[in-house]
C-alpha cells in the first residue's frame, strides 16, 4: 500500500470510528423495524480506543411460520462526513445479531458496505448486511445489534457493544 493510500485509509477509518448518525432507509411494508436504535460501541483499531455512538437498523419479516428461514437486513449510518471521496464498496464490514425470545443465539451478519461512492463532505452509510436463521420455536424472536468489525481501505477496526443494545427488530413465529 502506498503512503497516500495508507493515509487515506487511516482518515476514513478514523471517521468510521468516531462517527454516529441517524440516516435510515424506510423498511418495506412487510418488514418489522423497531426503528433506528442507538448502540454504544467501544471501537479499537489504528492504535485508538474510542467510545462511539451509532444508529443501527435491522429489518425482519413481521410474521413467519415455524421453521421458516428468516433473512435479517442490517444497515447503519455515521453522522461524520467523509473527509475525501470514497469509492463504492471501499468499506466492508461484518456484525453479529443476538436473538432472544422464541429462539436464542448469535447469528453473523455479512455484506455491510458502502454500495455507492461517497463524495467528500457526505455522510458515510453502510448497508447490505444480511443474516439468515431458521426460526423453529413459536413465539416472539427479537434481533439485537451486536459487535461490529469493518475494513476501510485496508485498515481494520473492531467495535464491541458497550453496555446493552436495544432490540432493533421483532418477528412473530407462528405454529
Amino acid at each position: 500500500m502506498r503512503p497516500s493510500q495508507l493515509g487515506a485509509g487511516l482518515r476514513l477509518a478514523t471517521v468510521l470510528l468516531v462517527a454516529a448518525g441517524t440516516w435510515i432507509a424506510g423498511p418495506p411494508a412487510s418488514a418489522t423495524v423497531a426503528g433506528p436504535v442507538p448502540v454504544a460501541y467501544r471501537c479499537q483499531g489504528l492504535g485508538m480506543d474510542l467510545m462511539v455512538a451509532a444508529q443501527v437498523t435491522v429489518e425482519t419479516p413481521a410474521t413467519v411460520q415455524r421453521g421458516t428461514r428468516v433473512t435479517a437486513q442490517m444497515s447503519l449510518a455515521m453522522a461524520a462526513n467523509a473527509p475525501f471521496g470514497v469509492p463504492a464498496r471501499a468499506v466492508s464490514g461484518t456484525a453479529d445479531l443476538t436473538l432472544a425470545g422464541a429462539w436464542g443465539g448469535t447469528i453473523p451478519v455479512s455484506g455491510l458496505t458502502n454500495p455507492d461512492s461517497i463524495s467528500a463532505g457526505e455522510p458515510v452509510r453502510l448497508s447490505g448486511g444480511t443474516a439468515t436463521v431458521a426460526l423453529q420455536t413459536p413465539g416472539t424472536a427479537t434481533f439485537t445489534p451486536g459487535d461490529l468489525h469493518f475494513t476501510a481501505l485496508g485498515i481494520t477496526a473492531s467495535c464491541t457493544v458497550s453496555g446493552s443494545a436495544p432490540v432493533a427488530a421483532t418477528t412473530i413465529v407462528t405454529p
